[in-house]
């Protein structure tokens, strides 16, 4: 696990930043945005063969997918956006739980386990 630890570390500065300017700015950084949502799915990655995950990560994404969700009806720009975002989170998440990443589950193609 200590070597997940710098990649670990830039995900929680990328939802630190990207949270920031919503609370902060009361504005949509799409590019902030992007960067998470990248963040996010190579943090599934990276945890899909790891035994244990630190509850502080699992905490950090379920606080913004509820953070997106309370925020987007107040938010500046494409409202529709943050809800989209939140349910893609969620989404990861629920991935990371079961111990798979985005590349197991692609729409049209059967799973073979």
């Amino acid at each position: 696990m200590d070597e997940l630890w710098p990649e670990i570390e830039r995900y929680q500065s990328e939802l630190d930043f990207f949270l920031s300017k919503i609370k902060n700015v009361r504005a949509l950084d799409s590019g902030a945005m992007e960067r998470f949502e990248a963040e996010s799915q190579a943090l599934a990655r990276l945890l899909k063969d790891q035994p244990f995950i630190p509850k502080w990560v699992l905490w950090g994404m379920r606080s913004a997918i509820k953070s997106l969700r309370a925020d987007a009806p107040y938010i500046r720009g494409d409202q529709c956006a943050m809800e989209e975002l939140a349910d893609r989170l969620e989404i990861t998440f629920d991935l990371i739980l079961l111990g798979e990443d985005h590349e197991d589950r692609r729409p049209g193609v059967p799973r073979i386990l």
